[in-house]
């Protein structure tokens, strides 16, 4: 919450209690009416201010009985109040935001695709010129539920302006590479809205798988990851990243139908240049991918596991993992028996031996660290929540979002253009980047 709004909220009551207190009711109506027009003109009803639209229906009541008691006089200045500072919380904690804007010289073009194989992805281009009339809207088609809570937490997000533009004309310059995206576990193709709209700005299109099912979808023993981790990273790979990389590989091969004559991209993709970006079990997915597919020509894991083959072969592609280090550091003080302990001491060990035999394959293999960050800090999830405390801070980390994404927006795209001969030690100067301790 911004001081504007801050000090708009403080007026408002302020306002509203010395018309009410002075029997001038008309002006409270007034006051909020113009609060409330002004929100609505500049933002749209929000859920979050729920509570204020309901304040507007006792402050009619009071308009219309003249002679309310003291005490329901009082009480509407109570609940006012209340309402005010409930909103303004749950506007702090689920904010508005804004996009940073793309970094390169190309405007982004989005459009949604199914393949003749029936695979569906969502693709983000250089496009020939920015259409305001088609503006992409953030979230147009997500209707499920996320972090276990109700879909209309997140509705006061549909609608940012990401940057991108609806089915425009795509560049007349190209072929350009291609990154293939795959989400986390129970995450969407847009997760990573800020990522893959700036490396599209500089010369790539990029590609999010659409999988047919969600984690729901699957009989997942949930408990077994906090009493046996071991086994619930099995079951992941064996049932999850199953479907996934099948379904991943389809796509892949449906992508020579994007380049032909009467495809929407004609002749845009270089498909001897494919990168794989991830994160979550979607850094997984990729790393395992690029195990079995020596095609790839770079593979960036963010903060990903678990992995089916990549920790037992490695991979022959350049690779770049960046861990966050919260739950991390939450290791030391939890004990080497806990599950969080035990989670991470698989995750280093998989990564470890990944990073190892990739360098033994003769290509280069990069681990760095992304402080005073959490899981989520690698996409748009960030943006969506504000708070930074408790079981909250372990999943975004304490560090700026904005400074955050700036980061993985400079180490992506450095690594991506250069794959061969990245240099990461010429990033760890960076005030947010070091190498993982434990790997040189």
């Amino acid at each position: 919450m911004n001081i504007f709004y801050g000090t708009t909220y403080l007026l408002t009551y302020l306002l509203i209690a010395y018309s009410l207190w002075t029997r001038k009711p008309m002006w409270a109506i007034v006051v909020f009416a113009a609060f409330l027009f002004c929100h609505f003109v500049i933002e749209g009803h929000k859920w979050q201010l729920v509570p204020l639209y309901l304040i507007a229906v006792l402050l009619l009541v009071v308009l219309l009985w003249q002679a309310a008691p003291q005490w329901f006089i009082i009480s509407v200045l109570l609940m006012t109040f209340l309402a005010l500072f409930l909103s303004r919380g749950l506007h702090t904690i689920f904010p508005n935001f804004t996009f940073p804007e793309p970094t390169g010289d190309h405007k982004v073009g989005v459009t949604d695709v199914t393949m003749e194989n029936g695979e569906r992805a969502k693709i983000w281009y250089p496009a020939m010129e920015r259409d305001d009339n088609r503006i992409y809207p953030y979230l147009a088609s997500f209707d499920r539920p996320i972090f276990n809570l109700p879909i209309f937490i997140f509705s006061h997000l549909k609608g940012r302006d990401t940057f991108s533009f609806q089915d425009v004309v795509p560049s007349n310059r190209g072929p350009f590479p291609v990154i293939i995206y795959e989400h986390s576990a129970d995450g969407f193709r847009e997760e990573n809205t800020f990522l893959l709209t700036d490396l599209v700005s500089h010369g790539y299109i990029a590609i999010a798988v659409k999988h047919r099912n969600t984690l729901a979808d699957y009989e997942l023993d949930l408990a077994a990851l906090s009493t046996r981790p071991e086994d619930f990273m099995a079951a992941m790979t064996d049932v999850v990243m199953r479907d996934r990389l099948a379904e991943l590989q389809q796509v892949v091969n449906g992508l020579p139908t994007l380049n032909q004559p009467n495809g929407y991209l004609h002749g845009k993709l270089l498909l001897d240049q494919i990168n794989f970006l991830g994160y979550s079990l979607g850094g997984g997915i990729v790393t395992d991918y690029c195990a079995a597919n020596p095609a790839c020509r770079s593979v960036v894991n963010l903060d990903g596991n678990p992995f089916g083959i990549a920790h037992k072969v490695g991979l022959k592609a350049p690779y770049l993992h960046i861990s966050q280090n919260v739950v991390l550091e939450m290791t030391k003080a939890s004990g080497p028996s806990s599950t969080v302990a035990q989670m991470t001491e698989l995750y280093k060990r998989d990564v470890g031996q990944i990073i190892a035999q990739t360098r033994e394959n003769g290509f280069g293999a990069h681990w760095l660290l992304l402080h005073n960050s959490g899981h989520a800090s690698f996409t748009d999830f960030s943006y969506w929540i504000a708070v930074r405390w408790g079981m909250l801070k372990s999943l975004f980390g304490t560090v700026e979002t904005e400074t955050s994404h700036q980061t993985i927006r400079l180490v992506v795209r450095k690594f991506i253009d250069q794959p061969s001969s990245f240099d990461s030690s010429q990033l760890r100067d960076h005030q947010l980047l070091s190498a993982f301790p434990e790997i040189p």
